[in-house]
């Protein structure tokens, strides 16, 4: 709280809002030189009421409408530093999983191309170890082994030509240190049978992992949804 000198002598330190207030601050402000003991009470009484009306125009001039101006330009403020932290996340984050999911697709492509040229080694090579397929029309395959024996018998049957699976979506995370990733998308099958090719297609659902440093495939579930051409 300012001395009785402080406000008698001297202006107030925010200039006024207008000429108007500027003179009722002013006239507040003035004091006159008591001349007896109870001029000195009454001005004193007087310099208190004016301090009073003084403080009240002050909260006029700078607290209100201002003060709720200056509220809502430290909300819209703070929200716009939260949305820039949270974007500036997200930007950091997302080469890395860009990344991730390029190596994922490029992956996929190399499969399909093993696949096509009947390569053995290479349709095994993103199998994990706790590797476990389930078939769009037949069972279960759970394990690795059983799987390159399936893909041995596909690939020594006569007319068989390949398998494609185009990625529609892959989405990945991280939990416990482990990153993931969930594979959906459409395959097809080519074939040549006697009467003509066969195309069974359908959709399937792969889980990724990259608990080892690189990518395998832990699961794959296939769903058949039809077949196309005259060898079905």
């Amino acid at each position: 709280m300012p001395h009785l000198k402080d406000v008698a002598g001297i202006r107030a330190d925010r200039p006024a809002a207008n000429s108007s207030s500027r003179s009722r601050a002013d006239g507040l402000l003035t004091a006159r030189t008591p001349r007896s003991p109870l001029d000195r009470i009454g001005q004193a009484e007087q310099l208190r009421s004016r301090y009073r009306a003084l403080t009240k125009l002050r909260k006029q001039q700078t607290t209100w409408p201002p003060a709720r101006s200056n509220l809502a330009m430290l909300g819209r403020s703070a929200v716009v530093g939260l949305a820039m932290a949270m974007l500036s996340a997200q930007l950091q984050a997302a080469p890395s999983y860009a990344n991730e999911k390029k190596a994922l697709l490029a992956l996929r492509t190399d499969h399909n191309r093993a696949i096509a040229a009947h390569d053995l080694d290479g349709a095994m090579s993103i199998a994990a170890d706790d590797y476990v397929l389930v078939g769009g029309s037949s069972g279960i395959e759970r394990s690795k082994a059983e799987t390159r024996k399936g893909w041995a018998e596909e690939f020594a049957t006569e007319g068989h030509d390949r398998y494609v699976r185009t990625p529609a979506q892959i989405d990945l995370g991280e939990r416990k240190g482990v990153l993931r990733a969930a594979e959906l998308g459409q395959w097809v099958g080519f074939d040549r049978r006697p009467a003509g090719m066969s195309r069974p297609f359908g959709r399937y659902f792969v889980h990724w992992t990259k608990a080892t440093g690189q990518w395998k495939v832990v699961s794959e579930t296939y769903v058949t949804l039809g077949c196309r051409g005259s060898g079905c």
